[in-house]
């Protein structure tokens, strides 16, 4: 049969193979494509936000470069990834835990631990920003297989961060739209695109701990409903606790260190309350808020995106203007002076953070004269009234806080900012509740190679009252620099006794 007498294949079959044909140097200059923005680094995921809620995903992989050793994938296989060195005869120290364990120096706690045992040993920092126990549990039990002579866990801070986080990412992955932009996100060539044409207020790689649905997570979010978090908390600790015993690895579990004097995040009626007595106690309390003279006024009504932030200090200094004058803010007492090098270094801060020092240093060495005593402490008498009607209202123990700070009695201003951390509904730091959870779990498995590293205990004990805040944080949870390296020194006598021969 000659060609001029083949059968001509039927049109449907003609266009598919059109299709086909088309498709093939389409699908060519996506993959040239794909592995160009590779290796200009272009559309990194920063943040991978379809990892790590599944148990099913995998943290850790065989490193190509280093035969025997481990690689993380926190970061989509790119720039600031943990390398695990093949195991060998020192003994090995891993850390897990969020953005505090990211940001710990673990250079200056292998420097102690080598000078106080004797030996070379390793520490591998596995901490990761935004996680709590939930993705903590998952990566812990899978770097069992990288063996370890001791496992330290400090984490607390960031279980209704997650919790958030979590929701956001169900809810971003419903339907079919959710879907189909889920798997164009997964090509560098749609991130590359997507990070170059968003506005300026989007740009930058997102944080896990800066998502927008808080207020919509949280709103409806009842005091029971923070309990059973707690709850969760206390179960993956467990987990954690399980996988260890089984391995036979050493475990210690860290208290963790708030900010004392950061504002509560959220707070709902009580089950059951009366609807239009709750409007009413809370246009009062809104009242009240509003009319709070300064300083207290001025510390308190700072909008949060005003309140102090870790992005508010300089890596490079900046030239004071003539004539600046120094806050006058609380001091560490010795011999823990050292642990404020900021307050004495003003150049490294922001406008945004010389501001709310400024705030802090009125309300906390500010003469009380008489209009404002006589004025808070009206304030006082009608906050604790509410206080007698709803006694887990966070933001009235916040605000009674403050006034009783702000007239020196710093046991009772104890008492009220510890009860505002413990009954924030969604906290962004730890609090008592958290730390006891870590208490009881240690205790109860003592005999079982488990350990308690009381931190929280450690720094009140410093500090006037147990009262501690921006003197060491740089905002509600996470400690400046020169705050862990005393933390690390805190840290590291106990793991020297537990790693000695």
């Amino acid at each position: 049969m000659t060609p001029q007498d083949s059968p001509r294949r039927p049109a449907a079959a003609r266009f598919l193979v059109g299709v086909l044909y088309a498709a093939i140097p389409t699908a060519l200059a996506l993959t040239a494509t794909e592995l160009g923005t590779k290796a200009l680094h272009l559309g990194v995921r920063q943040v991978d936000e379809t990892r790590g809620f599944d148990p099913r995903a995998q943290y850790l992989l065989p490193d190509s470069q280093v035969p025997g050793g481990f690689v993380t994938q926190f970061y989509d296989g790119d720039d600031g990834e943990t390398h695990i060195l093949p195991r060998s005869d020192n003994p090995r120290v891993m850390l897990f835990g969020g953005s505090n364990v990211q940001g710990f120096p673990e250079e200056h706690l292998e420097q102690l631990l080598e000078r106080d045992l004797g030996l070379d040993l390793e520490i591998n920092n596995l901490g990761r920003e935004g996680y709590g126990s939930g993705r903590v549990s998952i990566l812990f039990e899978q770097s069992m297989e990288l063996g370890m002579d001791l496992a330290v866990v400090y984490a607390g801070h960031n279980e209704f961060v997650e919790a958030g986080f979590r929701q956001e990412v169900q809810a971003s992955r419903e339907g079919f739209a959710a879907t189909a932009a889920e798997t164009l996100r997964g090509l560098r060539t749609f991130r590359a695109l997507e990070q170059h044409f968003a506005p300026p207020e989007q740009s930058g790689p997102p944080s896990p701990e800066a998502f927008e649905a808080d207020d919509a997570v949280f709103r409806q979010f009842r005091y029971s409903d923070t309990l059973a978090q707690l709850e969760q908390f206390e179960s993956n600790l467990e987990r954690i606790v399980v996988k260890a015993r089984e391995a036979g690895v050493p475990l210690v579990l860290v208290t963790t260190i708030g900010n004392y004097f950061s504002a509560p995040q959220s707070w709902t009626p009580p089950a059951d309350f009366d609807p239009a007595l709750w409007a009413k106690l809370e246009q009062r309390l809104r009242m009240l808020y509003e009319s709070l003279p300064d300083p207290v006024g001025a510390a308190i009504r700072v909008e949060p995106e005003r309140r102090l932030r870790r992005n508010d200090w300089l890596d490079r200094p900046d030239p004071l203007a003539p004539g600046f004058e120094l806050p006058r803010l609380r001091t560490s007492p010795a011999p823990h002076t050292e642990l404020a090098p900021y307050w004495r270094r003003p150049e490294t801060w922001t406008e945004r953070g010389i501001q709310h020092m400024r705030r802090l240093d009125s309300l906390l060495h500010d003469e009380v004269l008489a209009p404002e005593r006589a004025a808070l402490e009206q304030a006082s008498g009608e906050l604790q009234q509410l206080l007698d009607l709803v006694p887990d209202h966070p933001l009235a123990h916040y605000m009674l806080g403050l006034i009783q700070l702000r007239f020196g009695r710093e046991p009772q201003a104890y008492e009220h900012l510890h009860q505002a951390a413990i009954y924030d509904r969604a906290p962004r730091k730890t609090s008592t509740l958290h730390n006891d959870i870590v208490r009881r779990l240690a205790q109860r498995h003592a005999a079982e190679g488990v350990h308690l590293v009381d931190l929280e205990t450690q720094w009140q004990a410093r500090y006037p009252g147990g009262l501690f805040g921006f003197e060491v944080m740089w905002d509600s949870c996470h400690m400046h620099p020169q705050a862990r390296r005393r933390l690390v020194e805190d840290l590291a006598p106990p793991l020297t006794a537990l790693l000695r021969p």
